[in-house]
């Protein structure tokens, strides 16, 4: 099982993790050995590793765990497995001693397509829930209500505006679709637009008060210590390098970030929500009287 990373390398796949272990495995693997790709790869890149290493049987069955609940979801998600066919039904049995979902067997290049609009679907999502919130401070809409009203309409399935969207798949794996097909994919480019530009818009929401600011959340999405490409930990850098900024996160923080205790950060004159870790549940109330509360994860209004 090759499961390595394929970041984003000015605006296109860096493949070289992957390349590399593909020639590692076929440097000590048996003639015909089975080996399944499971990171989020661009479409047609198990046929360029079949095409490289064509003595091994090459699979394609990426990942669809979710940070912090990893172990359960591996063998409860369905799975999507593609490849030739001999070699995509060894796959599709080698999971299903793992996986109680059910395991789908495709052709290589529609699994791995797959992988990619599900993460490309839910980044679409973000960046209109995103583009709502903009509208709704535009025009001077309360955006609670807003939403609660929206999602009265039982066709309508509006996700949560937030500070941004991290991790290491939503803000990478869009643009493997748009290098490849820059015209099919313009949407998929438009938000990826209007998330990046959301931590900006956070900044300026944030410095418009004066004083000294406190940060609650540094990690991308709540009860997690990932921060990869976290909105997050961008908000921080950018508001520390002219204001007078103290963090806290109960799951780590950056070496950077001047970070301080939960009732340090309270004490500020800012005190900004911006990741929804459960530890951060009723603390509005403890927050120092006078202080400007900017509640940008939600939830404490």
């Amino acid at each position: 099982l090759l499961c390595v990373g394929t970041p984003l390398r000015d605006g296109s796949a860096d493949l070289g993790d992957l390349l590399a272990a593909a020639d590692a495995v076929d440097r000590v693997a048996p003639d015909g050995a089975l080996v399944v790709i499971e990171s989020t790869v661009p479409v047609g890149t198990t046929d360029l590793l079949a095409s490289r290493h064509p003595r091994l049987a090459w699979a394609v069955a990426p990942e669809r765990v979710l940070p912090g609940d990893a172990l359960r979801e591996i063998a409860a998600n369905d799975r999507v497995v593609g490849g030739a066919p001999e070699a995509a039904e060894r796959a599709a049995r080698l999971l299903r001693t793992i996986c109680a979902g059910r395991v789908e067997v495709v052709d290589a290049r529609t699994a791995e397509l797959a992988k990619l609009v599900e993460n490309a679907s839910r980044d679409v999502e973000l960046a209109f829930a995103n583009t709502v919130a903009s509208l709704a401070e535009g025009f001077g809409v309360a955006l609670p209500q807003l939403l609660e009203l929206v999602r009265r309409h039982p066709r309508v399935r509006l996700l949560q505006p937030g500070i941004g969207v991290g991790g290491h798949c939503l803000p990478v794996d869009p643009w493997f679709l748009v290098e490849a097909q820059p015209d099919r994919a313009r949407l998929l480019a438009a938000a990826r637009s209007v998330n990046d530009a959301v931590p900006g818009a956070w900044v300026e929401r944030i410095a418009r008060h004066a004083g000294t600011i406190g940060l609650l959340g540094l990690s991308y999405k709540p009860d997690t210590d990932d921060r990869r490409a976290s909105p997050a930990v961008t908000i921080a850098r950018t508001l520390a390098e002219t204001r007078d900024v103290l963090v806290h996160d109960p799951h780590g923080t950056e070496a950077d970030l001047r970070s301080g205790s939960l009732d340090e950060v309270l004490g500020r004159d800012v005190v900004v929500h911006l990741v929804a870790h459960r530890a951060y549940r009723g603390l509005r109330a403890r927050v120092r009287q006078g202080a400007v509360v900017v509640d940008a994860a939600g939830g404490w209004t």
